[in-house]
């Protein structure tokens, strides 16, 4: 495969984190505003799934196909049930 054929895939990126953490997800997603926009990376996490939506089911299928899987972890992120 080419370079250019590398640059041009879409690296999809799951990120998990505590509710607790939600402020840092956030933060985390500003940093990478530009490669998203870009279109070089593709992210996902529970909070972008509609309300009544099943995200657990969602976060499973997404696992299954993340490139980078980015767990936020933290005191609250351990003792967290999920």
């Amino acid at each position: 495969m080419s370079l250019l054929a590398n640059r041009a895939q879409v690296v999809k990126v799951f990120l998990s984190c505590a509710d607790e953490d939600r402020k840092f997800l956030h933060l985390l997603e500003r940093q990478l505003s530009s490669l998203i926009r870009e279109g070089r990376i593709e992210s996902w996490h529970r909070y972008k799934v509609g309300v009544g939506s099943e995200w657990k089911k969602q976060a499973k299928e997404y696992l299954t196909v993340a490139d980078i899987i980015l767990l936020l972890i933290s005191p609250d992120f351990v003792a967290s049930d999920y």
